[in-house]
């Protein structure tokens, strides 16, 4: 490097601004200087943050016209669906009439007398005709009354004709039928895709105009406390203030990092800052990473616990349940009992619970994610397999939870310390191309437990028929336990249960939620 002076009494000033200048920046704390570089940052981006806020500013626009686009085929078909609902210039029947008259009569002598003289008594002849292949599902020429039969030369072709235009007429009306089914879901699933867009046009404005400043603070903050996080995202929603989710390495399930990321989230935000679990909500072993999500002012939090055993005591279990963290407040415990025993049940019912868990996180209505997790089941085997869905969703500041039944057994809720039962008749997912989902809604309060479990804990306590009362008074008993002490003690007592019977315990698998 070459220094140009234009004075050699400058080399003197110029080497005392350089020591002046590291003494200052040996001494200034590091917490400053952080500080410093992140202001630095947010007041002048460099040319790669320019870059990059403007392909966001694209991507939202191109979000804003696929959702647009998306809502105008949704409302296309449901402008089909009002049209065709709408009553027919020609009504059905009158149109069965006229094919009879034009592939049998037309060409007969008797002709006019028949569709023109005596027009509506042969009008009523035939509706009588068609009610007894509606009946019976065909007509023979037996079954023509007296007048006709004298005067028809055509009895046998009229009546194999009725019985081929009438199966004709059903086989359309059922593929009416389904056709217009297909548009509903096909609405339906447009609908749900344009607003999961706008969900992600609006997190990607919100993005945009932060600039990524907070989540670059947030990030600082908790290296700072001893939290290594891998990602910071902030989510602001309308409804409720901004959410936080935080991706970081897998712990020992202490949680303390939770606890200490509350505080320091709650500091900085002004509000309470809060998981919607009590305990981790993390069961995937396997996996490296995991995500904390913090809801601003919760009023309740749900503590879980969780047990399973499979068959005989064996360790694979094919029944299996995770736990979900939605958007506004929302948490989602799930269940599925898959089909058989052993590793093959556990895929299944692992599959289903990890897409479901997928479609209910990307923003789907718990209906469609139901549905389509039924559509999946169907379509991913040649052979015969389902499984159960036992869904709870459970709004953390408001306290309802709305139960979602595919086949799976009826729910318990302790409530002012008394049991309700909680069931709905359906079979499980796979089984059926349209499955009906309906749920139960129920408003909770603090203290109050929920328990839901598989049909091989069900099974364990059914003694003539009375299930419901053994579990009711099972689960006041153990009421004042910690939701992981009475997950693993019903399944102890449903295994003791079967061992009493000389039986062998079937899969089982239990979640017990208490809101505080």
């Amino acid at each position: 490097m070459q220094v140009y002076i234009q004075k050699a009494t400058s080399i003197t000033a110029l080497m005392a601004e350089c020591g002046l200048a590291a003494f200052i920046f040996f001494f200034i704390p590091s917490l400053y200087i952080k500080k410093l570089k992140i202001s630095l940052v947010n007041h002048f981006p460099g040319v790669n943050e320019e870059e990059q806020a403007g392909v966001k500013k694209m991507v939202a626009r191109w979000l804003t016209h696929c959702q647009f686009t998306l809502q105008e085929l949704s409302h296309c078909f449901t402008q089909v669906a009002v049209t065709e609902s709408l009553p027919k210039q020609e009504p059905a029947l009158q149109a069965l009439f006229n094919a009879v008259g034009n592939k049998v009569c037309r060409n007969c002598n008797l002709y006019p007398y028949c569709w023109e003289r005596e027009f509506y008594r042969t009008y009523q002849y035939l509706l009588d005709l068609f009610s007894r292949a509606e009946t019976f599902g065909q007509v023979t020429a037996a079954d023509f009354p007296d007048n006709l039969k004298n005067r028809c030369v055509r009895l046998k072709e009229l009546a194999i004709t009725i019985t081929c235009l009438y199966e004709t007429y059903k086989l359309n009306q059922y593929w009416d039928k389904r056709l217009a089914e297909s548009r509903k879901i096909v609405e339906t699933q447009l609908k749900g895709i344009a607003d999961i867009i706008e969900d992600l046009f609006n997190e990607l404005t919100f993005q945009i105009e932060n600039g990524g400043r907070d989540e670059l603070q947030i990030k600082q903050k908790l290296k700072q406390a001893n939290i290594p996080v891998h990602e910071v995202k902030i989510i602001k929603y309308d409804t409720v203030g901004p959410e936080v989710l935080l991706y970081r390495q897998v712990c020992d399930h202490k949680v303390d990092c939770r606890f200490r990321t509350e505080q320091l989230l709650t500091g900085l935000f002004g509000v309470s800052m809060t998981a919607g679990f009590y305990y981790c909500p993390w069961l995937k072993e396997e996996e490296e990473v995991c995500c904390l999500r913090l809801y601003p002012g919760l009023k309740y939090q749900l503590k879980v616990g969780l047990a399973k055993i499979g068959r005989g005591g064996n360790l694979v279990c094919g029944d299996s349940f995770t736990l979900s963290q939605l958007r506004e407040g929302k948490v989602a415990l799930i269940l599925s009992d898959g089909m058989g025993t052993g590793t093959q049940a556990a895929l299944e019912s692992a599959a289903v619970l990890s897409f479901l868990k997928n479609l209910l996180e990307t923003g789907l209505s718990q209906d469609l994610a139901v549905k389509a997790v039924n559509s999946l089941m169907l379509l991913r085997s040649s052979r015969e397999t389902f499984a159960t869905v036992d869904l709870m969703m459970v709004n953390l500041y408001t306290g309802q939870v709305d139960f979602i039944k595919i086949g799976a057994p009826p729910s318990f809720l302790l409530h002012r310390k008394q049991v309700s039962v909680i069931q709905a008749n359906s079979l499980p997912a796979g089984v059926l191309q349209d499955i009906e989902v309906t749920s139960v809604q129920r408003k909770l309060i603090t203290g109050d437990i929920l328990v839901m479990f598989t049909d091989g804990v069900w099974d364990a306590f059914s003694e003539a028929g009375a299930e419901k009362e053994v579990l009711k008074e099972v689960l006041l008993k153990i009421s004042h336990l910690p939701p992981p002490e009475a997950a693993e003690l019903i399944i102890t007592l449903a295994q003791n249960k079967i061992s009493e019977k000389g039986g062998e315990a079937d899969d089982m698998a239990i979640l017990v939620a208490s809101l505080v």
